[in-house]
């Protein structure tokens, strides 16, 4: 007898009425088995995939100088609910100039302002599949140093996808990301200090394989061919709001040769950010 979730209470009257019996915590081993995508599967994260796409491209449509961040969450959460969505992963990340800077990670009444950076961090929920995206674009025209910082920030993802393949570790996923990072001097702003810049999505949003946490080495994964993963580093000018933050990342397929990207969610905007 098997439970998907399991309450104090439930797991005591459990415990109490099944003496004799032997209670065993198989969570880990069943995420772990289940991050390992089938090939149906597979076909609905692509579905999934679309849903996603559209809802950051409604947002990035949307998106202009005098709306409301919560405004322009609204608009990227309708446009996935009309295809389907059963619902959001979490509230739409859609923030904008400092709040980029500061990481704020969800929406707020502040209106955005040209010359900014926004960020949307959206992952949807269709046929009970989670994919994510997260998109930096810019509201009216880049300075010279954001874009320095969209190019930092999208050379390492760009690494870290060049990394990934069957047999890699999360570990050297974050290792090429954070090497790049390093290389543009921005190593004491990598939101990697906080939290991982990778981890598996699926039927959970968050799921293995897992990378390793901020100031460790460990945990780190070995892909397999059916992991899905987001890659999503990201960089935090934190003292230098009027700059801002970016985080680009995307769903990614690990495949029996190396990685198929699921995702899309360059902004029109990528061409006039990115310094070639």
């Amino acid at each position: 007898m098997g439970y998907d979730q399991l309450g104090l209470e439930g797991f005591h009257a459990l415990r109490k009425s099944a003496k004799g019996v032997k209670l065993v915590d198989a969570g880990e081993e069943i995420a772990q088995e289940r991050a390992v995508k089938l090939e149906g599967e597979i076909e609905i994260m692509r579905e999934a995939s679309r849903v996603t796409e559209a809802s950051i491209r409604a947002a990035l449509e949307f998106a202009s100088p005098g709306k409301r961040e919560y405004e322009i969450a609204a608009e990227g959460e309708y446009a996935a609910r009309k295809l389907g969505a059963e619902g959001m992963s979490w509230s739409l990340a859609t923030f904008a100039g400092p709040n980029t800077g500061l990481m704020t990670r969800h929406d707020s009444e502040r209106i955005v302002k040209s010359g900014e950076f926004l960020i949307l961090g959206y992952a949807t929920i269709y046929k009970s599949y989670n994919t994510d995206i997260t998109t930096t674009s810019i509201v009216g025209s880049p300075s010279a140093a954001q874009k320095r910082l969209y190019t930092a920030t999208y050379d390492a993802y760009s690494a870290a996808l060049k990394a990934t393949r069957p047999g890699a570790t999360t570990l050297e996923l974050r290792d090429a990301a954070e090497r790049v990072v390093d290389e543009y001097g921005y190593s004491q702003y990598s939101f990697s200090r906080i939290q991982p810049i990778l981890h598996g999505v699926g039927v959970n949003v968050y799921e293995p394989p897992w990378a390793p946490e901020p100031g460790r080495d460990e945990p780190s994964a070995k892909l397999k061919p059916g992991h899905v993963v987001a890659i999503e580093p990201c960089i935090t000018l934190d003292d230098n709001l009027e700059v801002g933050g970016c985080r680009i990342g995307e769903t990614v397929l690990v495949t029996e040769t190396g990685y198929e990207v699921l995702t899309d969610g360059r902004p029109e905007s990528h061409d006039s950010l990115y310094e070639n």
